[in-house]
């Protein structure tokens, strides 16, 4: 099964709306569950260790996204006011 999830998002030095962020987190859990790695009664050792693995991944990556963000926002209140 080849993956849903839009891997150009967030997309390096543009910013990402947290929408786009929660629907490639949406998708991510309806795949891991149709996989049968999550989902009601997978409570195995191996199960909560490979989603605590997932969950720590998906986190930095919205971590990172949300530095990327705050340093584009700071950098452009430092430019000053938009020239049209």
């Amino acid at each position: 099964m080849s993956s849903a999830i839009d891997a150009s998002q967030p997309a390096d030095g543009v910013p990402a709306s947290k929408r786009t962020l929660r629907r490639n987190f949406a998708t991510a859990q309806r795949e891991l569950e149709h996989m049968g790695f999550a989902g009601p009664g997978r409570t195995g050792r191996d199960e909560v260790e490979t989603l605590v693995r997932l969950c720590e991944t998906l986190i930095g990556r919205l971590e990172d996204a949300e530095r990327r963000i705050a340093a584009l926002e700071a950098a452009r209140d430092a430019s000053g006011p938009a020239q049209s």
